[in-house]
């Protein structure tokens, strides 16, 4: 039930922002949007697909090697996902003018300038994804889903203004505060449940 309703509210926080920039802007707007998240998605999804394979390593880490070892390894998990995803984005800044005017032909050059911006939210996903692995391995899901909702409640309510009154730069300034929200609220659960973990593990072992 938790996988179901996480499914829901992170699709809800990243893809509500097509619906709020349709509703306040113009269908061009949505068309530029989708342009330049076109160039985000490929590390999303790699990052996405990565941790499929990473949880049930990141679950036998913390069933069998202790809370010491499993910390140091989502550690590890996290700067490797934050590493690609700070590279990705270099990557962008650098080449996104040079990419949009090859892949697209010279359109969307006008908003080629929002690309660093729309990838932004890269580097906090990133370091989010490892806190989800942890959460999941510790048998936390409603931890994820409660991460989920408030990025989506995040991106309506600061969506909603920012979009009006900046527009594609406002919808693109609300994902980057979304996702900093999520990856707030999952570090916050992940530290509260090692703090529980560790607290129970010596009187375990009395």
């Amino acid at each position: 039930r938790w996988v179901v309703g996480t499914t829901v509210v992170s699709w809800l926080s990243g893809n509500a922002y097509y619906f709020l920039v349709g509703a306040l802007l113009r269908i061009e707007d949505v068309a530029a949007l989708r342009a330049l998240q076109n160039f985000v998605l490929p590390m999303t999804q790699f990052i996405a697909a990565i941790s499929l394979l990473l949880l049930p390593w990141a679950s036998a880490q913390f069933a069998e090697q202790g809370v010491a070892v499993f910390k140091n390894s989502i550690q590890k998990v996290a700067l490797f996902f934050v590493s690609g995803a700070f590279v990705y984005l270099a990557c962008v800044v650098l080449f996104g003018h040079w990419l949009m005017e090859t892949l697209y032909a010279g359109r969307y050059l006008q908003v080629a300038h929002l690309l660093p911006l729309a990838a932004l939210p890269l580097l906090m996903a990133a370091a989010s994804q490892g806190l989800g692995i942890a959460l999941a391995a510790m048998q936390s899901p409603s931890k994820v889903f409660w991460g989920y909702a408030v990025a989506a409640a995040i991106a309506i309510l600061v969506g909603v203004p920012l979009t009006h009154y900046r527009g594609l730069a406002g919808a693109l300034s609300a994902m980057v505060v979304s996702s900093s929200a999520f990856f707030a609220v999952v570090l916050y659960y992940y530290k509260s449940l090692l703090r529980t973990v560790t607290d129970v593990e010596p009187l375990a072992g009395r």
